[in-house]
């Protein structure tokens, strides 16, 4: 893992949408299905850290562990802003501080060109 540090950078995270009961929309973490983001609500995970990706397309294409819990739920691409002392996993980059500002997408997993509704 290569370390890195940034006070504000511009990243991309995808994760499950759900609705409650009043057709709200709501955003969970795909992989735990607990952790919720919320557009403007700045986050912190001090033990992995958030995995974000500079390219929206990697984020889209970054493969999901089949254990995760909300795999094969519909997903939305955020736009988020992450800070910290975190580092490099391949493509990935884990921080510990998180701000969602914006959802860019919403669409299926199960839609055939997945990657492609993000391109």
């Amino acid at each position: 893992f290569s370390p890195v540090f940034a006070r504000s950078l511009v990243a991309y995270k995808v994760v499950a949408v759900l609705y409650d009961d009043g057709g709200n929309r709501r955003l969970f973490s795909i992989f735990d299905g607990v952790t919720e983001y919320r557009l403007g609500i700045p986050m912190t995970n001090h033990s992995n850290g958030f995995f974000v990706y500079e390219d929206p397309l990697h984020a889209v294409k970054a493969r999901v562990p089949p254990t995760s819990a909300l795999k094969d739920c519909k997903r939305a691409l955020l736009r988020v802003l992450a800070s910290g002392k975190g580092y490099r996993r391949g493509r990935a980059l884990a921080f510990p501080h998180l701000t969602p500002v914006a959802v860019l997408e919403e669409v299926d997993p199960l839609e055939r060109s997945f990657a492609a509704a993000f391109a």
